[in-house]
C-alpha cells in the first residue's frame, strides 16, 4: 500500500526526472540511462503490477 500511495504522490517513472536521467551521457552512465529509457514507456499500471509481482515473489521465498 505504501508503494502505491508513494507512486501516486511522487508520479510515475515516465515523469520529468526519468527523462532527465535518460538524457545523461550514456558513456558515463550506461546502466542508468538504459534503465531510464525503458522506464519512460512504463504505464502506472505496469509499474504497479511489476512491483507487486516482485513483492509477492519475495514473500514466497
Amino acid at each position: 500500500m505504501i508503494g502505491a500511495i508513494q507512486q501516486e504522490h511522487l508520479g510515475a517513472l515516465s515523469g520529468a526526472g526519468t527523462t532527465a536521467i535518460a538524457g545523461l551521457p550514456a558513456d558515463e552512465y550506461p546502466y542508468l540511462t538504459e534503465a531510464a529509457r525503458g522506464a519512460r514507456s512504463l504505464t502506472p499500471d505496469r509499474e504497479f503490477q511489476g512491483g507487486l509481482a516482485l513483492l509477492l515473489a519475495g514473500l514466497a521465498r
